[in-house]
């Protein structure tokens, strides 16, 4: 019997982890992290802390073919804390590569979208709409050096300076990987997307629609505390946190990113 778990799908600065943290608070959800993380390694949550172990046990895991025993094996090592809850993993889109087989054409679906669509588990999609602001939160969060922060004092770094040759090439390849997920995603009753813009209210907390929209999707009870346990590393307007403004106003203002600017 197929294990139920859901999946969390993003690309990079996208707002997996506050989501995370409020989805864990859940009693009936555990959320068990990005999973396939390379720094994570020897993490109980990492995968492939799970895989070092179990390949040593049995060499034949080794073998392309084994990805869904694999990872049924990993939820199976993760009993202990999951229990009787609904484990959510969370996937970078560039990270989707790990549990797909020996061969698969350049615009196929990796197999852990096509084994999650083929038995319905739920999917929740985050997307950020504004390449532009994610691009300048993933550069923050390098200078600082802080990924996930929980207080102020914690960000040093306020202002960066971005390569403005390079935006519009990597919005549009951004684009065509956001594109190319909905693609394979497909609009199913299973499948929730959700946009980083609109994912928390004033105060900080989950909007009041998304909750709901979860409780439907993870069939679960009402969430009582919907605050993140993360905070926003910048909440400054763009031209305040990019150095060399206004040369990005210049590459992005007769393109179709344009509105990005205006943040």
């Amino acid at each position: 019997m197929t294990k139920k778990f859901g999946l969390l799908i993003a690309r990079q600065r996208s707002g997996t982890g506050a989501l995370g943290t409020v989805l864990d608070k859940h009693s009936q959800i555990k959320y068990l992290g990005e999973i396939f993380h390379p720094n994570n390694v020897g993490s109980s949550n990492n995968f492939f802390t799970y895989k070092k172990e179990a390949v040593e046990k049995d060499l034949s895991l080794i073998e392309a073919d084994k990805a869904q025993v694999l990872l049924e094996g990993f939820l199976d090592w993760r009993q202990n804390v999951i229990r009787d809850q609904l484990p959510i993993i969370d996937i970078k889109y560039n990270s989707l590569h790990h549990l797909t087989g020996a061969w698969l054409e350049p615009s196929a679906r990796p197999w852990i979208l096509s084994h999650c669509v083929n038995n319905q588990h739920p999917i929740i999609h985050l997307t950020r709409e504004n390449y532009l602001q994610g691009c300048v939160s993933g550069r923050l969060a390098e200078a600082n050096k802080v990924w996930h922060a929980r207080h102020n004092d914690e960000i040093k770094v306020t202002e960066i300076d971005l390569d403005a040759g390079s935006l519009v090439r990597n919005f549009k390849n951004t684009q065509a990987s956001v594109d190319l997920m909905r693609k394979w995603l497909g609009k199913r009753h299973f499948v929730l997307e959700i946009e980083y813009s609109k994912m928390f209210a004033s105060d900080g907390s989950l909007s009041k629609e998304y909750s709901a929209d979860l409780e439907d999707l993870l069939d679960i009870d009402v969430f009582s505390d919907t605050q993140p346990v993360f905070i926003k590393q910048n909440t400054n307007a763009l031209s305040k946190s990019i150095s060399n403004f206004d040369q990005v106003t210049s590459v992005l203002k007769d393109t179709e990113f344009s509105w990005m600017l205006e943040a």
